[in-house]
């Protein structure tokens, strides 16, 4: 088990800038090792106040408000447009927004106080929708792990919320696994149980499947959602990884996975062995266990 926990979700994924239009300049953006964060602005909450007063807002703090805002919500709008072409979007949200404002007038929390908020919100969710495809991929990341932390268990402890998100991630990770190995049909119904193993077991799986669909019971660690689902490796091939075993390096993982075998009079079960996945492109294939 050593250098498992040598490494964080983050760590599958380079960093990367994105230049954003700042009237005839254009600012850069970060994302590395699971921040995302201005290069071009010091005084971050210096400007922000000047916002406030009346400045003039770059589109830079729009995007990083979308960032977060996205970490904290469930699933990404559909992507539409670029960045590069949200300056008049913005200006045009701005007059909106000014306005919403000023029907609020002096007093306490009126109507128009939710719907400025909504039109924030909107247009927040505009930015997301025109973020690269490798940022949506490191935002889809962080919010699930976002996700998973806010419901993750203490040890010893069981949260039923924290079980149903690893349901469906699984679920899903061997959906993938049949289909890649061709399996025609899909078992239909196909049902998923996930729990968190005893102090001292190891993540393991039991089931059966057969032509009249299957089931699996699966035991995980409460870090598979950061080790495992945040790196992109759920599902590899025909395996579905259960357990990261050793992550010292960036592009070469030791893990165990769970893949069917036959057996007779059972149909197939499942079984978990050593497995090591590499880096493939923009994915992860499975490579070959040392001699």
């Amino acid at each position: 088990m050593a250098g498992r926990r040598a490494r964080r979700w983050w760590s599958g994924y380079t960093a990367i800038e994105l230049g954003v239009p700042a009237g005839t300049a254009s600012h850069r953006l970060r994302w590395s090792k699971g921040r995302f964060t201005m290069v071009d602005h010091v005084d971050v909450v210096g400007e922000r106040i000047l916002h406030v007063l009346g400045g003039e807002r770059c589109l830079c703090f729009d995007v990083l408000d979308a960032w977060r805002l996205g970490v904290g919500g469930s699933g990404l709008p559909r992507p539409k447009g670029r960045l590069d072409e949200l300056d008049e979007a913005r200006r045009s949200f701005d007059r909106r927004y000014e306005r919403a404002l000023v029907r609020r007038g002096p007093g306490p929390a009126t109507s128009a106080d939710a719907s400025a908020l909504r039109l924030r919100r909107r247009w927040l969710q505009q930015v997301v929708a025109s973020f690269p495809p490798a940022l949506r991929a490191r935002l889809e990341a962080a919010q699930l792990v976002a996700a998973a932390r806010r419901v993750a268990p203490s040890p010893g402890e069981v949260d039923a919320r924290y079980d149903d998100l690893l349901d469906r991630f699984v679920r899903a990770a061997f959906l993938t696994g049949f289909a890649a190995a061709g399996a025609e049909p899909v078992p239909d119904p196909f049902a998923v149980a996930c729990w968190t193993p005893s102090p001292g077991l190891r993540p393991d799986a039991a089931g059966r499947l057969g032509r009249w669909g299957g089931f699996a019971g699966v035991t995980l660690d409460r870090c598979w959602v950061e080790d495992v689902a945040a790196r992109g490796i759920a599902a590899v091939g025909d395996a579905v990884v259960v357990e990261l075993v050793d992550a010292r390096r960036r592009d070469v993982l030791d893990v165990r996975v769970c893949r069917w075998r036959p057996a007779p009079g059972l149909g197939l079960v499942p079984d978990v062995s050593a497995a090591r996945v590499v880096r493939d492109g923009d994915g992860w294939s499975l490579g070959p266990l040392p001699d």
